[in-house]
């Protein structure tokens, strides 16, 4: 597709085309803060979307492209990260044809031989690694980014999810998860990725465990063992709280291999 092609889409698509551009200033700019306000050049890592996402990548791609043009940046790689996920399974019928007859009862089509065959799956993101200065960024799009900040915020205040919080108690669907004590670790994992408003987010293994030391939990720094902790402590949520797994056919605590952990916490269908 030449550029022409491109700008007419861009014009043809003006919505899609600003939400995709903020979607970066806003992910990049919460990498730049992370890094600190360093002039030199260093290259942060920045989630753009799921490679099934319906919306061409080529609408952020574009804006990198823009602003490296501008100096903005300095320069942007693009590269995707694949994750093998848990099997599945899929059941295969020795008599598949059998529920097409009209009289066939219930018991004809549960005593057919069935076998079931484990089907691999996997989940890939496109993310980008971005060359620039983490003062610069913050400084150019400072205006930008305190805008899009106040259109999640007052998104998300509409938005009901299925997971809540009511003081130091968290709800799902309006029944009580079943805490312990808000002093056990796998509480003090939760109420960090909760963060202010429940919103579905990926966090970083060092940002948990900072998380977790802020509310008290024994510091660690060899990665091994904060992998480790973080891990026990999402089986630990699952047993002892009885936390529900998947919400709205989606995982609700999903480990990602390099970029860390994610949460998911589905809106309400209306």
């Amino acid at each position: 597709m030449d550029q022409q092609k491109l700008n007419e889409s861009e014009v043809q698509n003006p919505i899609t085309t600003r939400l995709c551009q903020e979607e970066v200033i806003f992910n990049l700019y919460i990498q730049c803060q992370k890094s600190g306000k360093i002039n030199g050049p260093v290259k942060v890592e920045v989630y753009l979307q799921n490679v099934d996402f319906p919306v061409d990548i080529g609408y952020k791609t574009r804006f990198l492209d823009a602003l490296q043009k501008d100096k903005i940046i300095k320069s942007w790689e693009l590269k995707t990260e694949t994750e093998n996920l848990p099997y599945d399974s899929l059941e295969i019928s020795d008599e598949p044809y059998v529920d097409l007859f009209d009289i066939a009862s219930k018991e004809d089509i549960e005593n057919v031989p069935k076998d079931y065959q484990p089907i691999r799956r996997f989940e890939s993101d496109y993310i980008v690694i971005v060359e620039c200065e983490p003062k610069k960024i913050l400084k150019h799009f400072q205006a930008d980014f305190k805008r899009i900040q106040q259109k999640v915020e007052k998104a998300t205040n509409k938005q009901k999810r299925f997971i809540t919080k009511e003081g130091n108690d968290f709800f799902c669907e309006g029944k009580r998860i079943k805490f312990d004590d808000p002093k056990t670790v796998y509480y003090k994992l939760f109420n960090f990725m909760y963060g202010q408003d429940g919103r579905s987010a990926i966090y970083s293994r060092d940002d948990i465990n900072k998380g977790l030391e802020n509310q008290g939990a024994e510091k660690i720094t060899d990665p091994k063992k904060i992998r480790k902790r973080i891990n026990n402590t999402i089986d630990n949520l699952f047993r002892f709280a009885h936390f529900p797994q998947t919400l709205n056919q989606t995982e609700t605590i999903k480990p990602r291999r390099k970029t860390g952990i994610e949460f998911n916490n589905p809106i309400l269908p209306e």
